[in-house]
């Protein structure tokens, strides 16, 4: 920021903070804090500012999801964007972002491990002893 800049900040900002509850399952954080320049109590209740703040979020993971899905996190300018293959943008355009409030996730690993020990020398070594595994 310039001196210019800087010289025409205010010398102080009055701030809320809003203590908003989280009681959806499956979420870890129970509680948090918002900090905001909406003031009046009154007009802004804190269930408004908590649900601006939640819509707020969501967005944000549906940003996430376009931009893995078009495959961006990578493309920080606009010409690193325009550079893309078109099919990148092809495929966002009929990519629809699933309706997430509430949604719960099962913690759980998806692939079972397998009964097969761990390769921990070269292929071609282990390729000439086939029963130096199995002794485990």
């Amino acid at each position: 920021m310039d001196q210019q800049t800087y010289d025409r900040m205010p010398k102080s900002i009055e701030l809320r903070e809003v203590l908003v509850q989280v009681d959806q399952p499956g979420c870890r954080t129970k509680s948090l804090v918002v900090v905001t320049t909406l003031c009046d109590a009154g007009e802004y209740p804190a269930e408004d500012i908590a649900q601006l703040y939640r819509d707020r979020w969501l967005a944000e993971l549906n940003i996430r999801v376009v931009k893995t899905t078009v495959d961006m996190p990578r493309c920080k300018t606009p010409e690193m964007v325009r550079r893309k293959p078109r099919t990148h943008l092809k495929n966002l355009a009929g990519h629809r972002v699933g309706h997430r409030p509430d949604r719960v996730e099962p913690r759980a690993v998806e692939r079972r491990p397998k009964p097969h020990p761990l390769l921990t020398k070269p292929r071609a070594e282990a390729r000439l002893d086939p029963l130096a595994g199995a002794s485990t």
